[in-house]
């Protein structure tokens, strides 16, 4: 049979190892090994089996974590085996220690031994020490009388048995030593060496048989203990009690830590794994972790797992395997390999934007190292040169569209960078709008690069409109999206930015309105051109308000934003029921809704700045903060009933002789889809240049305090009915016009085909009433009507007495 290993107890109880002569066998954890052991304490490849013929059974330790240990003795390289040594792979007593029993062939004798005659002596042989003491004399040795007979030849004795092997908790004296042994050890201390005898392949020389003592002899040759020295007897007491110390202490002791399993099994330099385990204990500050040669941090610990912060390792060839044990009180663990990576990482290009052929360089670590490649959207890219932290390359000829991006990847031995997006095209670079489609006023996100913090140095626009810039960094600008003279609902309108005047590519982005045959104002704030600290307030046809300050908002374009917001909500309401706008002093000067507390809008003096922009005559001419108000009021009561009441607007051409672009639009309306039927787009959309210019004038440039055309409101041909008692009803039409600041009129009546045209004495009108004298037939009459949007209606009274009458009319151009 040849020499055997036996695993004793654990789960591969039981599995065995043979050797021949000659040969060698590895004991450990790796799968190519002899003997396969899966428990914690074992590493790869943890020890090795020679069978000499000239030495015997030779084990040697493999340098493991854990050590190896026969009959609790750690053995280094060639230690020769017995017949039942016990082999421990890792510290003996930790449940993750492997234990084997070794068991070798018997070895017979080569010739029979023979026996040899008596000695003239016997010899002398002490036995067993005992405590009684003899009272006997002690007998010489040479008064022992000679033997009655000379001495005869014994029998040939049998061969010599082998040394028993020694026993374990779990085996009984008349167990087959024969048989493979199925129990784990217990005892952990060193096995009582056993009496030399002869190795090898040649068989013990025989034993003489002893010859009997007499009886005599032995009463002489047995010591006691009164004949030891008392000192040395203490010694002895004392050495015994401390043997007996050491072993209790070392049962005690907690077994080494051991690590099952290390997560993740790949990491990179400074990344936090977990090893799992036993034994590691709760006190992270008891607790070292070695990574090879290099501590990590330990982070946290218990009792089965520890979190570590890997050193920074930047193996070259981007991995390598290395062992990790862990050391507390209690010892050192076995070893686990994990694996530490070091892939390139690419944390910036500069310039980030680039074109086909130009130099890019990538920022990042672990950059260098053989062999080396850097892939631009597939393509290969030539490497300038390559530092741990740096590379620089050219980027490849591609066919991209300006504003895509093209990944970058770069690989360093196995090890391959995360693909980083190099964007395509020329500084500045639009790469996207967000959200793609939005109604004017709506905010929206322009993503790219080279842009500019300043917002002086920067121009967005939506399809041609200029659009308010709220904020922005170098690769993000929010802007508020403007309006459009086409009013389809809905349109193609890219978004271009200007960067200190250079244009950067389109983006594609959708403009949408609310699909209606009629214009409704829709307010959104807008920009001042070349005044980033001003804001408007505008609708598709032009600007309605101008800011020159923040107020109580934390910007001007923040201000412009909420009452572009509270307008819009206005006209909602405008939807359901009349509206009506009064100025107020308190708490501030401002506009609010009748009936409400709260203030619609406030004038601040920095507001009358943003006017100087549009009209430079404003520093020279006397406007105040009231004036403004009241202009502010009567121009947003005015787009109200224009617009939403579907009424004739008459109270900003009371103050300034520009609001004849309402009317203008009103008329135009009337004329196209009748009263009280509202203004068609096509009325507005597209507006004309001249329409839109007059608009624009209306709103931006302030009337002068004084020299108000209230007149003007009641400008046109009004027609309708004249009703005086014994007369009837007749038809009349009355033009009214402004020359200068005077008012003058005709009256017209018909009678079938007579016609006459009357001029119309002291025409005038004040705070909504208006007058005038008609002299028929040498018969004045007094006319006095009160307007109320595109009607009056009023009273006729003679002047000399008589009949009375009375008047309507309606605005017909």
């Amino acid at each position: 049979m040849p020499p055997t290993l036996t695993v004793a107890g654990g789960p591969q109880d039981g599995q065995s190892v043979a050797i021949t002569s000659g040969a060698s066998r590895t004991l450990g954890g790796a799968p190519d090994c002899a003997l396969t052991l899966t428990l914690g304490n074992v590493a790869p490849l943890h020890a090795r089996l020679v069978f000499d013929a000239a030495r015997g059974l030779l084990l040697s330790d493999l340098a493991s974590a854990t050590g190896t240990y026969v009959n609790g003795e750690k053995i280094g390289a060639d230690h020769v085996l017995v017949d039942g040594d016990r082999v421990c792979l890792g510290p003996p007593g930790s449940k993750q220690t492997v234990k084997l029993v070794v068991r070798l062939p018997d070895e017979p004798a080569s010739e029979p031994a023979l026996i040899l005659d008596a000695p003239e002596h016997i010899p002398l042989a002490l036995d067993e020490p005992t405590l009684e003491a003899d009272p006997e004399p002690a007998i010489l040795v040479d008064e022992v009388p000679p033997p009655a007979a000379p001495p005869r030849a014994a029998p040939i004795p049998p061969p010599a048995a082998k040394p028993a092997v020694a026993k374990t908790a779990a085996t009984k004296p008349d167990d087959d030593p024969k048989k493979p042994v199925r129990a784990e050890y217990t005892n952990d201390m060193p096995s009582i060496a056993a009496p030399d005898r002869p190795r090898g392949a040649g068989a013990p020389l025989p034993v003489p048989m002893p010859l009997p003592v007499p009886d005599a002899l032995k009463k002489a040759r047995r010591p006691t203990l009164s004949a030891i020295p008392r000192p040395l007897l203490a010694v002895g007491i004392g050495l015994l009690v401390s043997a007996v110390a050491y072993f209790g202490w070392r049962s005690f002791q907690a077994a080494p830590p051991v690590i099952t399993a290390v997560l993740p099994p790949r990491a990179e330099g400074g990344q936090t794994v977990s090893l799992q385990g036993t034994g590691f204990g709760s006190n992270a500050k008891v607790v070292s972790v070695r990574f090879g040669e290099q501590l990590g941090q330990v982070i946290s610990a218990t009792e089965t797992q520890v979190a570590v912060a890997l050193p920074q390792i930047a193996p070259s060839g981007g991995a390598a395997d290395l062992p990790v044990t862990i050391e507390n009180r209690a010892g050192r663990s076995n070893a686990i390999f994990v694996t530490i990576t070091a892939p390139p990482r690419i944390t910036s290009f500069s310039p980030d934007v680039a074109m086909p052929g130009q130099t890019v360089s990538a920022e990042g670590r672990n950059l260098d190292g053989k062999p080396l490649s850097v892939l631009v959207s597939g393509q290969l890219a030539e490497i300038l040169d390559a530092k741990p932290t740096s590379l620089r390359f050219r980027v490849p000829e591609l066919s991209v569209t300006p504003g895509e991006s093209a990944p970058v990847v770069i690989t360093v031995g196995r090890e391959s960078s995360k693909a980083t997006p190099l964007y395509m095209g020329r500084l500045p670079l639009l790469i996207e709008a967000q959200p793609i489609k939005a109604m004017s006023g709506e905010r929206v996100s322009l993503r790219g690069r080279g842009f500019d913090t300043n917002l002086a140095n920067l121009e967005v626009r939506f399809g041609g409109e200029p659009a308010l810039v709220i904020s922005a960094t170098e690769n993000e600008i929010v802007a508020s999206v403007p309006g459009s003279s086409v009013m389809a609902s809905r349109m193609d309108a890219a978004v271009v930015v200007s960067v200190r005047g250079s244009r950067s590519n389109a983006s594609p982005f959708i403009l949408t309105r609310p699909s209606s045959g009629y214009f409704t104002p829709h307010y959104f704030p807008a920009p001042v051109p070349d005044r980033p600290g001003y804001a408007l307030v505008s609708t598709d046809i032009g600007p309605v308000l101008a800011f020159g300050g923040r107020a109580d908002a934390a910007s001007t374009t923040e201000r412009a934003s909420r009452a572009a917001a509270s307008l819009n909500a206005l006209v909602e309401e405008a939807r359901q029921k009349p509206v009506s706008l009064e100025v107020r002093d308190k708490p501030v000067l401002g506009i609010a809704v009748v009936g409400r507390p709260d203030l619609l809008l406030a004038v601040t003096p920095d507001d009358l700045a943003a006017y100087e922009v549009f009209d430079s005559t404003l520093r020279t001419r006397r406007v105040s903060q009231r004036s403004v108000v009241a202009f502010w009021s009567a121009l947003l009561q005015d787009q109200l009933a224009l617009f939403v009441a579907r009424e004739r607007p008459f109270r900003v051409i009371e103050l300034t002789i520009r609001g004849r672009a309402l009317m203008q639009i009103y008329s135009e309306a009337l004329r196209r889809a009748g009263a009280g039927a509202g203004v068609p787009i096509g009325v507005v959309s597209p507006l004309a240049s001249s329409l839109g210019r007059d608009l624009r004038d209306m709103a931006l440039l302030l009337p002068t305090e004084g020299q108000s055309s209230a007149a003007a409101a009641i400008a046109g041909r009004w027609v309708g009915t004249l009703w005086e008692e014994g007369q009837g009803d007749k038809n009349i039409a009355i033009r009214l016009r402004l020359e200068g600041a005077r008012l003058e009129g005709w009256l017209t009546t018909s009678a079938g085909k007579v016609r006459a045209d009357v001029p119309l004495e002291n025409v005038s009108y004040d705070k909504g009433a208006l007058r005038f004298m008609l002299s028929v037939g040498g018969v004045r009459r007094q006319f006095q009507g009160q307007v109320q949007g595109a009607q009056i209606s009023g009273e006729i009274v003679p002047a000399g007495g008589g009949a009375k009458g009375r008047f309507t009319l309606k605005f017909a151009e």
